[in-house]
């Protein structure tokens, strides 16, 4: 799944290549339809990552790494100097969005279009 997902990301990485914040924007909306297509994934999302073991934590963290990237290349175009806060707040939006979504309270494309939303306006305001 990890390769999937890693493919993935490169794929929309190097279709955005030319726009940071289409990238980050694009990444998410991606991450968002990956978590909620792949429930098995979800399930290691939803559990503690104290509970994991070092490798499951490496794992999870795996996912994050393309969306970092883009968000700290952001960051950097932006000269924006706390790029971990905006970090963040880009997987809080994530996994904030899958947890809503899988939990019944809204559907696939109301949560991608208001993560998507949310994103852009928070991209505008850097």
């Amino acid at each position: 799944m990890r390769e999937s997902w890693e493919l993935l990301a490169e794929n929309v990485s190097a279709a955005f290549s030319h726009s940071v914040e289409e990238r980050v924007i694009n990444l998410t909306a991606c991450a968002l339809r990956f978590w909620l297509a792949n429930g098995n994934l979800r399930s290691v999302l939803m559990s503690g990552q104290d509970e994991l073991g070092e490798e499951k934590k490496r794992e999870v963290n795996r996912f994050d790494a393309p969306i970092l990237a883009a968000v700290r290349a952001l960051a950097a175009e932006r000269g924006v100097a706390d790029s971990e806060e905006i970090a963040f707040t880009v997987l809080a939006l994530i996994y904030g969005t899958v947890t809503l979504v899988s939990c019944g309270s809204g559907s696939n494309s109301d949560g991608g279009a208001l993560l998507r939303t949310r994103i852009s306006e928070m991209i505008c305001a850097l």
